[in-house]
């Protein structure tokens, strides 16, 4: 609005000052002029401020908000913003910022208080927001806490890619959230809202007090002929755990690949470990495992722990002889998993062989555990292929 205003008062100025200011009559006089506009280094992202909403069993609807300070053409940029969580009926504030004072080379820090979980890699924030909301679905377990995280990173270019390492130090203070029995209230969803598997489904009890703690990590993205590589990985040292628990040390590793196969057919993979030593990590570093997102013949996230391994492998066979409107052509596919979770070692690992059929933004499944004869069927939003 203030640009606006000042370009109309420079169409209004301008000619009054021309007419003021004439040449003589026999002489031409050039005069050029520009003005140069300076964005508020103040502004509010998206919409407003209003970032992307989220929803799950235990905050219900969490709209997040707040402006960002951005400076010297993004050597640094700031925000901070207030999250409203309407289950919880909470406003948790997050402040953080973004250091860059080479190109490659970075320093970031954040501090505040939220609601956390170490299953985001099962699904997207999108998916998991409209599985919960539609069927129930809330492929997470969760804890709250105030956090403080400090670290600093570069990334390094490599043949048709690049990997980003960092350093830091990771300071929590963290609590149980919702309930370890089904809840009396719980947030709405289309389907599955009185359930005690959906969204009453009990939330795991962490144990309360602070972890200081050092972490290394990095991050991969390669991409070749076709073939494309996502990976990361994140060593945490704790020197400072709640009383009763160890200082432990815990990896985590996740890889996502995808590459063609015979003719047009595809080939994703996915695996994700998690590994402790030193002792067992509290419940607040434990991952969980099962349900259409990973282990369909399990119950939702039955086996939890400090160690974990998951892998899993797709074909996919597009129908390209059907083309239907919006959602393109179908696919046939084929899924191997197998994983398992436990505190301080695995249990068996649990198989699976998953016949499909999809479109776009839609997968029917059918499962079956070869050891058990389990079955499962499953029909939900899929982003792939």
């Amino acid at each position: 609005m203030i640009q606006v205003i000042r370009a109309l008062a420079l169409l209004i100025l301008i000619p009054c000052v021309a007419a003021a200011q004439s040449a003589p009559p026999d002489t031409v006089e050039g005069d050029t002029a520009f003005v140069i506009y300076n964005d508020s280094p103040i502004d509010f992202p998206i919409f407003f401020g209003l970032r992307v909403p989220s929803y799950d069993r235990i905050n219900g609807l969490t709209v997040p908000w707040g402006p960002r300070l951005t400076l010297g053409q993004d050597v640094l940029e700031a925000e901070v913003t207030v999250s409203y969580r309407s289950n919880l009926g909470k406003f948790d504030p997050l402040a953080r910022f973004r250091l860059a004072p080479t190109v490659d080379t970075w320093i970031a820090g954040e501090g505040g208080r939220g609601t956390f979980s170490n299953d985001t890699w099962i699904r997207s924030d999108i998916l998991n927001s409209a599985a919960s909301f539609g069927v129930g679905s809330d492929s997470r377990n969760y804890y709250r806490a105030d956090q403080v995280r400090l670290s600093a990173g570069r990334r390094v270019d490599i043949s048709n890619g690049s990997v980003e390492p960092a350093l830091g130090v990771q300071l929590e203070n963290a609590w149980s959230t919702g309930s370890r029995t089904p809840p009396p209230k719980s947030p709405w969803s289309v389907f599955g809202k009185n359930s005690d598997e959906k969204m009453k489904r009990p939330n795991p009890a962490v144990m309360r007090g602070r972890i200081s703690s050092a972490f290394l990590s990095s991050t991969l993205d390669w991409e070749k002929d076709q073939v494309a590589i996502q990976g990361s990985a994140r060593v945490e040292a704790a020197f400072d755990a709640p009383a009763g628990a160890s200082d432990f040390r815990q990896t985590t590793l996740d890889v996502r690949s995808k590459f063609p196969a015979l003719l047009d057919h595809s080939f994703e993979f996915n695996l994700h470990w998690v590994g402790t030593g030193n002792g067992i990590a509290p419940p607040q570093r434990h991952a969980y495992l099962g349900g259409s997102g990973t282990i369909a013949t399990m119950d939702l996230l039955e086996q939890g722990g400090d160690k974990l391994f998951y892998v899993s492998g797709l074909y996919i066979v597009p129908i390209t002889r059907i083309v239907l409107p919006i959602v393109g052509s179908p696919y046939i596919g084929l899924r191997y998993a197998a994983g398992a979770a436990g505190i301080g070692e695995l249990p068996p690992l649990v198989q699976n062989i998953t016949p499909m059929i999809g479109v776009r933004f839609l997968r029917a499944e059918y499962s079956i555990d070869p050891s058990s004869k389990k079955t499962a069927i499953s029909i939900g939003l899929s982003l792939s292929p």
